[in-house]
């Protein structure tokens, strides 16, 4: 009887052990989801406070008057299209930091003088734009007006006058001024040098060089190095006769022909 009494008292005991562990092990998960709760309430309450200041701050920002834009500083503006570039700039206005600079940048993108431009906020109140501006190269007589055209072929302006220090465009249609690109970017190197660009009655391309009484039917590429070869072969082979015209189109052949052959 003894024996089986304390069976049935260790029995018991490890039953209320493990039902006393079971309750503690409870409470302390408990416990542990409350702690965890409060500390992810902290935490909301801290970003909720965070984002209450940031909205407040920048709602200031935004609406401060000091930061309203006052003025823009142009560096290196258009020459040609300065009028509409002040209109374009005077509609924007309001806080310099909700400025669309995008749309801003794409509307001074289409002034036909501007190959890029830069954006900067200079706060309080000033935009600095700063412009990359085409260059004039040459110019197209077309009916006693001027069309003023850069290396890409670009028209930049018109004008009643000629300009001094440009590449004259003659005996060409407005039409045909694309058929000049190729040559425009190493033309535009020794501008000086070229008395003017045009095309003959077959519709090829022609220059005629300061100091060289020929006409050229350049390349459409390596026109300048080419150009050298030609004047160096010329007086190795002493060619002073009167020469109408010099083809530098094909490659390590030089064609020409003399006015009385014409």
């Amino acid at each position: 009887m003894r024996e089986l009494s304390g069976v049935g008292i260790r029995g018991e005991a490890e039953f209320f052990r493990r039902v006393n562990n079971r309750t503690l092990t409870r409470q302390k998960r408990i416990r542990t989801i409350q702690i965890r709760g409060l500390h992810v309430i902290l935490i909301l309450m801290v970003l909720g406070m965070g984002a209450m200041l940031a909205w407040r701050a920048a709602n200031f920002l935004f609406t401060w008057k000091r930061l309203d834009v006052q003025s823009f500083h142009l560096v290196n503006p258009p020459h040609f299209e300065r009028e509409r570039l002040h209109q374009t700039v005077k509609r924007y206005r309001g806080n310099i930091l909700a400025l669309d600079f995008h749309h801003l940048r794409r509307e001074l993108m289409q002034l036909r003088e501007v190959r890029s431009v830069s954006l900067t906020r200079r706060l309080p109140s000033t935009v600095e734009v700063s412009f990359e501006l085409r260059t004039p190269v040459f110019q197209f007589d077309r009916n006693g007006q001027y069309l003023i055209i850069d290396r890409d072929g670009v028209v930049l302006e018109q004008s009643r006058e000629p300009q001094s220090g440009l590449i004259t465009v003659r005996h060409l249609d407005e039409s045909d001024l694309p058929r000049l690109t190729p040559y425009l970017a190493e033309l535009e190197k020794v501008r000086a040098q070229v008395e003017y660009v045009g095309m003959d009655s077959f519709h090829r391309v022609v220059i005629k060089w300061r100091g060289l009484p020929e006409l050229v039917y350049p390349p459409a590429q390596n026109l300048l190095s080419r150009l050298r070869e030609y004047t160096q072969w010329k007086r190795r082979l002493g060619l002073h006769r009167d020469i109408r015209y010099v083809d530098l189109r094909f490659e390590n052949r030089f064609y020409f022909a003399y006015r009385q052959e014409a």
